[in-house]
């Protein structure tokens, strides 16, 4: 599954309504949990506090993607335990959670009277409030799911996982260590990478931490899609990310080229789509 298939995923998302489902529901919003934090954990108690109240009893329904068929979805019914959705709930809230673990939390949100009315507008806009995603939500469950081949209901939150819980920095360690490329021409066009953002020394800056100067972003682009450089057109890659910088926060757009220093293989791009101000990634390139 590209990460652009993986984008769609959380963009349609099938819910379960008490009377008169299926909805599709978007969580494609920019949540981050930090000290610049704009994810609301008034929503996280709530479903918490609901949860002790509620049973879990009973078949729900997923939609996911399998080791053995990982570039389409499975329709199929789970049961999920109290300590199980507890779990996807401590990271679904705060901008972590899978298509898989945010469709079990708004089925759960209609059921219990949470997302009102419990209508497609009703648990959408409970979507757009409470949940949604940071730049390593997104790209680290992509990388759990569809590169390392975890199920659905493994978060990728422990200590080395490499899931939506880790720091930017942490994606080129142990036990896959990633190489950053040199240079532009050292792109292979078949392939995705990872852009990390780094400082002017070449350190890829890590998030996570809730201090402004750890404050990184990771994109992950899409296999196939390279733009060539024309004479009006600077050459580009495809990234697809969680942003605060665009409106709805998950988003693709085309990274270009601006410069590149071939001695520490810092590079420059625009990221042509974002809003004034946030449009230049100082970075590194690695591939997945």
């Amino acid at each position: 599954m590209t990460p652009t298939a993986y984008k769609a995923l959380y963009e349609k998302i099938q819910v379960s309504l008490p009377k008169g489902g299926p909805a599709e529901v978007k969580v494609n919003q920019y949540k981050l949990k930090s000290a610049m934090s704009d994810a609301d954990f008034a929503g996280r108690k709530a479903f918490l506090d609901a949860l002790k109240k509620n049973t879990t009893d009973g078949d729900q329904h997923i939609d996911t993607t399998t080791k053995d068929s990982p570039d389409k979805t499975v329709s199929t019914n789970v049961k999920v335990s109290a300590k199980t959705l507890a779990a996807f709930a401590q990271y679904a809230f705060v901008g972590k959670g899978s298509p898989e673990q945010c469709q079990l939390i708004l089925e759960f949100a209609a059921a219990w009277g949470l997302a009102t009315p419990a209508t497609q507008g009703g648990v959408q806009d409970y979507a757009d409030k409470w949940l949604g995603l940071d730049c390593n939500g997104f790209v680290g469950n992509y990388l759990w799911h569809c590169y390392e081949g975890k199920t659905w209901d493994q978060q990728g939150v422990g200590n080395l996982d490499k899931g939506p819980d880790l720091h930017i920095d942490d994606y080129f360690g142990y036990p896959h260590p990633r190489q950053p490329i040199a240079k532009w021409d050292d792109l292979n066009t078949a392939i995705s990478y990872i852009i990390c953002m780094c400082n002017d020394q070449g350190k890829i800056i890590p998030g996570g931490t809730g201090k402004k100067e750890d404050s990184g972003h990771i994109v992950i682009t899409e296999p196939g899609r390279f733009r060539e450089k024309t004479k009006t057109t600077a050459a580009a890659i495809f990234g697809v990310e969680a942003t605060a910088a665009h409106d709805p926060g998950l988003w693709e757009s085309w990274y270009s080229l601006i410069s590149e220093d071939k001695n520490t293989g810092i590079f420059k791009l625009k990221r042509e789509e974002m809003i004034s101000g946030h449009q230049t990634l100082q970075c590194k390139i690695a591939p997945v």
